[in-house]
């Protein structure tokens, strides 16, 4: 019977301090921490030699209005940390990336990649660049 009690104390205390003071789960959080995939707002852009499209997160990305000249790309879930990303171009010569835009440079097919910093996830959209 004692033995019973402690255990059930044990039981509930430890119950207990998994509960963060805001009410969510600890336990439930940890287990979230991982990142499953990312999106790209996009995948397939046309636009033409020396246009600029603006590259963000889903955080930055809020701030602009110009949706159509910007590719968001999305973490799930989204509860997590915003992981470090890593753009890149397939072919430089026709679509590069510079201070966080992708610029047409020459008419031709590209890939845009966006990976996340230290894991295998990433994202794909193509791009097509015109006269």
């Amino acid at each position: 019977m004692r033995n019973r009690m402690i255990i059930n104390s044990l039981v509930c205390f430890l119950c207990i301090s998994c509960i963060r003071s805001d009410g969510e789960n600890l336990i439930q959080e940890i287990n979230n921490d991982f990142l499953e995939r990312i999106e790209l707002s996009k995948k397939h852009i046309i636009m033409n030699v020396g246009d600029e499209i603006l590259l963000c997160d889903i955080i930055t990305g809020k701030f602009f209005s110009d949706y159509e000249n910007t590719i968001i790309i999305t973490h799930y879930p989204s509860n997590i940390t915003v992981p470090e990303y890593n753009w890149m171009s397939s072919d430089p010569m026709v679509a590069e990336i510079r201070d966080n835009k992708l610029i047409g440079i020459f008419p031709g097919e590209a890939l845009l990649i966006v990976k996340v910093k230290g894991l295998d996830e990433e994202a794909i959209c193509s791009v097509t660049v015109l006269e």
